[in-house]
């Protein structure tokens, strides 16, 4: 078993690099949980809110994750944005106690959306009426 770490540590001094540290093959995330939703990180939004973070505060997320992003957002909404079906449904799942009126600002972000399998998930989940958004 330790082959494989010897032989990686046996490249690299070859290379004259020294020996890697553990961060290079596996780097820390520095990702709050809005911006592990709009890379699609599941397992890591499931960490993250099992630390406690909320899905529903504003978080800031880098620019170029999500085309025409605001520059902060929630979890919910970087899925429900990104238009990850299974990914919108862990959001959802994980979401605690959200209010009406965040429910349907998000149902009608994702109506405005192209994913409209997404807009009907999150209308079906809360009950929510077709014609909410008008």
């Amino acid at each position: 078993m330790a082959a494989a770490p010897i032989g990686v540590g046996l490249f690299a001094l070859s290379l004259g690099l020294g020996t890697p540290s553990a961060a290079w093959f596996w780097p820390a995330p520095a990702t709050n949980i809005a911006e592990a939703a709009a890379l699609g990180d599941t397992a890591r939004m499931r960490a993250l809110a099992a630390q406690g973070a909320a899905l529903d505060v504003a978080l800031p997320v880098r620019s170029g994750l999500l085309d025409d992003s605001p520059p902060a957002m929630s979890a919910v909404e970087a899925a429900i944005r990104r238009g990850d079906y299974p990914l919108v449904e862990v959001a959802l799942e994980l979401w605690n106690r959200p209010a009406r009126e965040d429910i349907v600002w998000l149902y009608c972000v994702a109506a405005a959306g192209c994913d409209k399998d997404v807009a009907e998930l999150v209308r079906k989940t809360f009950g929510l009426a077709p014609d909410v958004c008008r």
